[in-house]
């Protein structure tokens, strides 16, 4: 199996791929690459890590695209159904209750001695996890 991320040329391609991801498909599934590097990696340096910190909003941003693309009824599918299948593994029937509710992401993550930039940290997201 060759794994293969798509390039994202145009704001059309982009568009696309929202649309194909929405689209309920079961070739479509959820893959957050969150990358926690503290932010002495981050700043003022040639070395730049790669990668954002999605991990405290990525499901509330999914729901939001979601919501936008009048698909809120794959949303699961997306997020816990189709990539178990593709890999042959159980499906998890725990659930979680999303909430539509505006709170605002902190800017950081703190654990420990590490402080992390969180994506999307000081802005308006228009659901929760509860």
């Amino acid at each position: 199996y060759n794994y293969c991320m798509p390039v994202v040329k145009e704001e059309s391609d982009l568009i696309a791929l929202r649309k194909y991801a929405c689209s309920g498909n079961e070739k479509f599934f959820i893959g957050t690459d969150s990358a926690p590097h503290p932010l002495e990696d981050k700043d003022g340096t040639y070395e730049i890590k790669p990668g954002i910190f999605t991990s405290p909003c990525s499901i509330e941003l999914y729901t939001e695209i979601f919501e936008e693309e009048d698909s809120l009824n794959n949303l699961e599918k997306f997020t816990s159904i189709n990539g178990a299948k593709f890999y042959g593994l159980p499906i998890n029937h725990e659930k979680i209750s999303l909430v539509k509710k505006d709170w605002i992401l902190e800017e950081y993550t703190m654990y420990s001695d590490l402080k992390v930039k969180n994506f999307f940290g000081g802005k308006k997201i228009k659901w929760r996890v509860e």
